[in-house]
């Protein structure tokens, strides 16, 4: 039995004793444990907790000092490594409430530890924003983010121990598209949990069969593929490589590349002036394999039937900078420099470090737009505030996974009953987030009057802090492209792209 069904036996049964009971209340749980010290009560008998207690705050549980009252329950929060590496958990669980749990799967460590860092800072604020405002009658709302170091099989352990025995009925993430895909079909699917990815963007999560449950508030890189190649022709290349990261990420993007340029030049696709490589995923630390670079190095640019591409195309994420560094100082040679084009994921602070410097006015790339909105500058001070001056702006994500934490949290607010909501009822309300009359801005004044439109039923429309979030039926949501460049050691990415046929 796991935590999921544990949660609805007890409603259940509070329910059947509520309609069957008059001037008493008899309490009882379910909570599942191994030994004793797991259970509040201090007792294990047969899997389940002898006399655990429910809950309304967290001074009412005795089991220890991980011990939290969670959706009601008394319950210990002590996963193993193996289930959870590097557990971070959001402020609310600081206070003496109830706790409604939201999963979160990002990378703290690592090469891209800090990307992950800042975006779930981005959902953190959210939530401490709606917590302030007593978003939910009774208890906080927290996050529960385990370290996934950027490594997929990680980001499916965190889940499993989210989902199973935590309870969380929705979790923010994942941060790569190869994290986000495996944890969507290898957990959430089968446990019926709602997952928002801020930051993932392949195309063949779009392809899922969700159950409605797969949602995020980042853009497919099918709308990215055709703005890089844009950028790429107007260079007017008569060779060109395409270079990814062999990961699902990589792989749809690839398709999406290949398909988009076939039909406006097969001729050149189909010629020895075009060519596709691939390198392996980084370790955790973010390294690429020596082999990888050597073999592209000389494919490209040093061996003896070198292509010496006019531009690259770029596909990965940070660890594709180092790609960059290495290629340029052991295989580029003078005169044969080329253009770099790079994907959003690489718009990333290691690229402003001085080394790169000779290489920025050769490296361009392309970025969801990022509209200058009211909402996004009240997102960007409060940000800056709440986080010791970091910006926001320097990180492509932490908007969206502001905005995704809000969904969730409005979506389990405007529920039958927050502390039971399961995942199905959490995407129902999300799917009515889209086509209404009434539009709701996603901060502390409209949410209340948001929450309980959607309470009544009603469809309504919501702006973020990373734009109007018009989801389609599976779950994506569209965006503007923008070029950016590295001017005077910052991100210029004003220039919008219009892609031609659009």
């Amino acid at each position: 039995m796991t935590r999921h069904t544990t949660r609805h036996l007890l409603a259940a049964t509070l329910a059947a004793l509520t309609l069957g009971t008059t001037g008493c209340s008899l309490l009882v749980n379910f909570e599942e444990c191994t030994e004793d010290t797991e259970c509040a009560s201090g007792t294990c008998s047969e899997g389940i907790c002898a006399g655990a207690s429910t809950c309304t705050k967290r001074s009412e549980c005795s089991g220890g000092d991980d011990f939290y009252c969670i959706s009601g329950t008394c319950s210990q929060i002590a996963p193993t490594e193996a289930q959870c590496k590097g557990m971070r958990l959001g402020k609310a669980f600081e206070e003496d409430t109830l706790i409604v749990p939201i999963g979160g799967v990002m990378p703290l460590t690592g090469i891209n530890g800090p990307r992950g860092v800042a975006t779930l800072d981005g959902a953190e604020l959210a939530i401490r924003q709606i917590n302030q405002a007593r978003g939910l009658q009774e208890g906080r709302f927290g996050i529960i983010n385990c370290d996934t170091e950027y490594v997929a099989a990680r980001a499916v352990s965190a889940a499993t121990w989210l989902t199973e025995d935590v309870g969380v009925q929705s979790i923010i993430g994942a941060l790569s598209s190869s994290e986000t895909l495996d944890v969507a079909v290898d957990v959430c699917i089968g446990a019926e949990t709602v997952l928002v990815s801020p930051g993932s963007t392949s195309p063949a999560i779009s392809g899922l069969n969700d159950s409605d449950l797969i949602w995020r508030t980042i853009a497919s890189d099918a709308l990215q593929a055709p703005a890089m190649i844009q950028l790429a022709r107007g260079l007017s290349p008569i060779k060109v490589a395409v270079v990814v990261v062999n990961s699902a990420y990589g792989t749809g993007f690839l398709q999406e590349v290949n398909n988009t340029w076939i039909e406006l030049d097969s001729e050149l696709v189909n010629s020895d002036n075009f060519r596709t490589l691939r390198y392996a995923p980084p370790t955790s630390d973010g390294v690429v394999a020596d082999t990888d670079v050597a073999a592209i190095g000389s494919t490209l640019f040093s061996g003896g039937n070198a292509l010496e591409p006019d531009v690259v195309l770029l596909i990965g994420a940070a660890e594709g900078l180092e790609l960059i560094y290495d290629l340029e100082q052991d295989h580029v040679t003078a005169g044969n420099e080329p253009q770099w084009i790079l994907s959003e994921a690489l718009q990333d602070n290691l690229l402003l470090d001085s080394k790169f410097q000779p290489y920025w006015p050769r490296i361009q790339g392309t970025t969801f737009q990022r509209l200058d909105t009211a909402t996004y500058q009240t997102f960007r001070q409060n940000y800056s505030a709440e986080f010791g001056g970091r910006e926001a702006k320097d990180f492509p994500f932490s908007d969206k996974a502001f905005d995704a934490a809000y969904i969730i949290a409005l979506a389990i607010t405007s529920s039958a009953d927050p502390l039971t909501a399961t995942g199905a009822e959490i995407a129902l309300q999300i799917r009515k987030m889209t086509g209404g009359s009434s539009e709701f801005t996603l901060n502390t004044t409209d949410f209340n009057s948001a929450a309980t439109a959607l309470s009544q039923g009603q469809i309504i429309d919501i702006e973020g802090a990373s734009g109007t979030l018009d989801f389609d039926t599976r779950g994506d949501v569209p965006s503007d492209l923008a070029r950016w460049s590295v001017t005077a050691g910052s991100f210029d990415a004003s220039e919008p792209i219009v892609v031609m046929g659009e």
